[in-house]
């Protein structure tokens, strides 16, 4: 496999890339493990230094929570896409955001805008052409389940962390990132490519 093929499809490759580009980090990317689980025992067993991945999967992942909260490691860096859930505001408070350390105007928009679509990491979606009043019946009962207490606390006791956003949120953000400007959709090519 070509290192071009293993970072395609990889969120935790694609946003190493940005660090890596966009801010400016010294880092050696390692592309080839399968999966988050791999990847928490090598940082455990010191043979990686650390992991781009979302502070909510650092928490509700065994190891790693172990990890933060035995201090073996620590969250250094955030990439604040969304407001971070009430679950996990305590393990991100006080921790430098990325946004804050790009210099370049051009660059600074283009992470701006890619950051914006992990807040949206697993949108509901119904076909073009759908019922207006069907759309608002569906957009209504996901709302309401979502906030649903019994819902909450089933998802809680299985380590998810539900944190939704509402349906003209997730479009203004999906928006976003398809019309960003030309010179913009060269620059975050260039970086992931």
């Amino acid at each position: 496999m070509s290192p071009r093929e293993r970072k395609k499809g990889s969120l935790i490759g694609s946003t190493a890339l940005i660090l890596k580009d966009l801010v400016g980090l010294n880092l050696k990317i390692v592309f080839g493990y399968k999966g988050y689980n791999p990847i928490a025992l090598s940082i455990r067993q010191e043979e990686l230094d650390g992991v781009t991945t979302a502070a909510v999967t650092a928490k509700v992942h065994p190891l790693t929570n172990e990890m933060i909260t035995s201090n073996f490691c620590r969250i250094v860096l955030v990439m604040k896409g969304a407001e971070p859930a009430e679950d996990i505001r305590e393990l991100v408070e006080g921790v430098p955001d990325v946004v804050d350390f790009i210099k370049d105007p051009t660059d600074r928009k283009v992470y701006e805008t890619y950051i914006k679509h992990f807040a949206v990491s697993r949108p509901f979606c119904a076909p073009p052409g759908t019922d207006p009043q069907a759309l608002s019946i569906l957009r209504n009962a996901l709302w309401e389940t979502m906030h649903d207490s019994a819902f909450v606390a089933a998802a809680k006791t299985r380590g998810f962390v539900v944190a939704p956003l509402k349906y003209d949120v997730v479009d203004a953000y999906i928006r976003n990132l398809l019309d960003m400007p030309g010179s913009q959709q060269q620059r975050l090519l260039e970086v992931l490519k």
